[in-house]
C-alpha cells in the first residue's frame, strides 16, 4: 500500500468512481494486493465479487482492513456466484479489475458491455510459508503442486518458500524425497507431473544454481537431478 499510496499522490490524473474487484477460487491470496491495493491506496472504494471458496479469506481480509483504521465501506463484499451485469454497466463504476480473463469467460463481449475501463491482472507470483506445526508431507505436494502443477501453464506459481528453522532440515529432505518420485516428461505427456525442460532453459538452471554458490548461498539438489 506504501508503493501505491505514493504513486497515488504523485499521479495528476484524478480517479473517480468505485472500483469493481473479481477474484476467482484459484488465485494465490497476493492477488488481493495486486487488485487492492492501487484503489485504496488511491482513495477509491472497492466492490469484491468473490467465488465461493475464497471468500471466506475475502471476508478475513475485509475484517483486518477495518481493524487497522480502514472505513467500513471502503471494500464491499459480493461473495459467490452473483449476477454482475447491472453492476458492470452500472455509471458509478469508475473502472474493472481482474484475475486473468475471470470476466472474460463470463462475459465473451465484455468490452462492449461495459463503460468502464478493464484492468486484468493476468501474471503473479506468491511466497508460501511452512510453520513448524505443518502436516510436511502434505506440505512438500503443495509446493510441487503450485511451483510445477498444471504443466506449469498457470498464470501464476509459486516463487518463494520460508520454512520455520526448527523444521527446515525435515522439509527439505522431505521434499527432495517427493522431488525423486515425480514423473518428468513433454508438455504434452498426460502422465507427466511436470515438463521437461528444454536444454535453453536447462542452461539458464546451471547458471543460476552456480552464482548462488559462488555467493555462498545453500544449493539443495534433488537426488534424480
Amino acid at each position: 500500500l506504501r508503493f501505491y499510496s505514493g504513486y497515488a499522490a504523485t499521479n495528476e490524473k484524478k480517479i473517480e468512481g468505485v472500483s469493481l474487484s473479481v477474484v476467482s477460487d484459484d488465485v494465490f491470496l497476493s492477488a488481493f494486493g495486486n487488485i487492492l491495493g492501487p484503489a485504496l491506496a488511491a482513495g477509491v472504494d472497492v466492490i469484491l465479487q468473490t467465488e465461493p471458496r475464497i471468500s471466506v479469506l475475502a471476508t478475513l481480509f475485509k475484517q483486518l482492513a477495518e481493524k487497522v483504521g480502514f472505513p467500513k465501506n471502503a471494500i464491499q463484499l459480493l461473495p459467490g456466484d452473483v449476477n454482475l451485469t447491472n453492476l458492470l454497466q452500472n455509471d458509478s463504476i469508475g473502472f474493472i479489475n481482474c484475475f486473468g480473463k475471470v470476466l472474460g469467460k463470463t462475459f465473451p463481449n465484455l468490452e462492449s458491455l461495459v463503460k468502464a475501463p478493464v484492468i486484468a491482472v493476468t501474471k503473479t507470483k506468491g511466497p508460501m510459508i511452512v510453520f513448524n506445526n505443518a502436516d510436511l508431507e502434505s506440505a512438500s505436494d503443495a509446493v510441487i503442486n503450485a511451483a510445477w502443477g498444471s504443466a506449469t501453464v498457470l498464470p501464476w506459481s509459486l516463487s518463494i518458500v520460508m520454512v520455520q528453522e526448527d523444521v527446515y532440515k525435515v522439509f527439505v529432505s522431505k521434499l527432495n524425497d517427493h522431488l525423486s518420485k515425480v514423473r518428468i516428461g513433454p508438455a504434452y505427456e498426460k502422465l507427466a507431473d511436470v515438463s521437461s525442460v528444454h536444454e535453453s532453459q536447462l542452461f539458464n538452471i546451471q547458471k543460476v544454481v552456480e552464482e548462488a554458490k559462488v555467493v555462498g548461498l545453500q544449493v539443495e539438489m534433488c537426488s534424480r537431478m
